[in-house]
């Protein structure tokens, strides 16, 4: 069987195309910012599924918490019905008081479309819950859960954030600072 030739025309043309692509990137500013904000997004992205490889997806664990406003037991199914935002936080984590604000205006925004909940973990007392809740004016439910929910829930680092949609399945997680319009584009991108 006879070897097929290289065509070497094509391969000329391939790289003849290369650098005018090059040359379009170089000279042009508005396609050099398409580039890179399309490989910022892409890198972004990456980062942020891979974060939450192991988050739980589909059907949410029944882990009961408590509620602080009244001491009931709830878990994810009392809030199915509607999308629900579900922000994990932890009393002495800074990036976690940084978000506060943006959950309370998420859920302003939000109103009777979508439920905006926090779950405070890893706490030595619930004194440093309610300070945290006085100093960050929470306006939001907070529940309290052991320490073994973030094992339960595969969280690493905190804030973390779950989205359910209306049926109780966790369709979204993210990991770290999440900013006002980002948890409403979650929220109603799961209702």
């Amino acid at each position: 069987m006879a070897k097929p030739e290289r065509n070497w025309h094509n391969c000329h043309r391939m790289s003849s195309r290369f650098a005018a692509l090059r040359e379009w990137y170089r000279s042009s500013r508005l396609f050099r910012w398409a580039v890179d904000l399309t490989a910022v997004i892409a890198i972004i992205t990456g980062i942020g599924l891979y974060q939450t490889r192991n988050h739980p997806r589909g059907p949410a664990p029944q882990y009961v918490m408590t509620s602080l406003e009244n001491g009931s037991a709830v878990s994810f199914a009392t809030y199915s019905g509607k999308p629900t935002v579900v922000a994990v936080w932890a009393p002495w984590c800074g990036v976690c008081k940084a978000e506060s604000d943006n959950l309370s205006r998420a859920r302003h925004w939000l109103g009777s479309r979508a439920n905006v909940i926090s779950v405070a973990t890893q706490f030595g007392d619930v004194s440093q819950v309610h300070a945290y809740m006085k100093n960050q004016n929470v306006d939001y439910p907070v529940l309290i859960a052991g320490d073994d929910f973030a094992q339960v829930m595969h969280i690493n680092a905190f804030p973390t954030l779950f989205v359910l949609d209306s049926e109780g399945k966790i369709v979204s997680s993210v990991e770290g600072y999440t900013t006002t319009a980002g948890v409403l584009w979650r929220a109603l991108w799961a209702g």
